[in-house]
């Protein structure tokens, strides 16, 4: 399995569920350049990141994550209209604090604890009736 699956079938809302394994550098480096190649197509769109399986990133690629907002956050803030976090324990979200200390998010970002939930909270975000 892949360190991150990304689903595009609900554009433009966007999930990306992540496995519970520790991701190698191209499989980290992999996720970030298909979320680059999303957001260079510069049409607004909201991710849902599904964490219900994550058990641990490294500093190293939670430095990388941060690092890597701070050099896109233009090119964030313009097309991203809501971030959307799947967390539903407490020690991924101190991944997500932790990724948010080295650079804060460009736009929007709620937490919640289901998948459905998230894709609901996406739909109104992007002002969508139905996902």
């Amino acid at each position: 399995m892949a360190y991150a699956t990304i689903d595009e079938s609900r554009l433009p809302i966007v999930l990306i569920t992540f496995s519970d394994k520790e991701p190698t550098r191209k499989e980290f480096d992999d996720y970030l350049n298909a979320m680059y190649a999303i957001y260079a197509r510069r049409k607004p769109v909201s991710f849902v990141f599904d964490a219900t399986q994550v058990r641990y990133l490294s500093s190293e690629f939670r430095i990388k994550q941060g690092n890597w907002i701070k050099r896109h956050k233009d090119l964030i803030a313009e097309v991203q209209k809501c971030f959307v976090f799947v967390i539903p324990n407490l020690l991924v979200r101190f991944i997500l604090d932790a990724i948010l200390m080295i650079s804060p998010l460009p736009a929007p970002y709620v937490i919640v604890k289901t998948v459905e939930e998230g894709l609901q909270e996406a739909a109104k975000r992007m002002q969508l009736v139905a996902y």
